[in-house]
Formats: C-alpha cells, sequence, structure tokens
C-alpha cells in the first residue's frame, strides 16, 4: 500500500545495523494524484508497528487511514498536516533494525 526505499545507516551503540525507510504517499484513487495530506497519528521518536496508522490523508471527500509497512521509530515527518501531496512524493522516514 506505502511504497518505501531504504537508505543505511550506521550501526547503533548495541551492534545492530539500521536503516532509514522512506514513506511514500501511495495512489489511493485511479481518478487522483494529488491528496490533502490530514494529520500524523505518529510523532517523530515514537515507535510503530508495521499495519499500525501512520497517517489519514483525504481525497475526494473520503479519509483514509495509510498504515505503516514497516516496524521502527518515526525519524522524520517531511509534509505539513493540511498540505497538499502527490502520489510517490516522500513525507516520512522510519528508521528500522535490521534482524
Amino acid at each position: 500500500f506505502v511504497s518505501v526505499g531504504l537508505v543505511d545507516v550506521a550501526p547503533t551503540r548495541k551492534g545492530k545495523r539500521m536503516h532509514q525507510t522512506e514513506i511514500r504517499m501511495p495512489k489511493l484513487s485511479p481518478k487522483s494524484d494529488q491528496y490533502f495530506f490530514g494529520t500524523w497519528e505518529k510523532q517523530v521518536g515514537e515507535h510503530i508497528q508495521k499495519g499500525e496508522v501512520l497517517f489519514e490523508v483525504e481525497s475526494e471527500k473520503v479519509i483514509s487511514e495509510v498504515p505503516s509497512e514497516v516496524t521502527g521509530v518515526v525519524a522524520e515527518q517531511r509534509v505539513d498536516e493540511g498540505a497538499t501531496v502527490k502520489a510517490g512524493e516522500v513525507v516520512g522516514v522510519v528508521t528500522v533494525a535490521n534482524d
């Protein structure tokens, strides 16, 4: 549902290798490529589980909840609530520990 991209980052103090996953705006409607960004359900620094709602987005009078595709910690929010975003645009970053 949400496309992700990986960026490798340095190991933590505990020796676990980490990477950052870019969270992109999904295409929610075949009729539109632009959406209004709703609210962030998780803030920077908060832990998120795969499948938990990360943010809400509005399109054609419908509010959709967008779940996280990864488990990790929200590292960045690149889009402000209420902004117009295009499908495929990076809206945030989640830091994930490699297994």
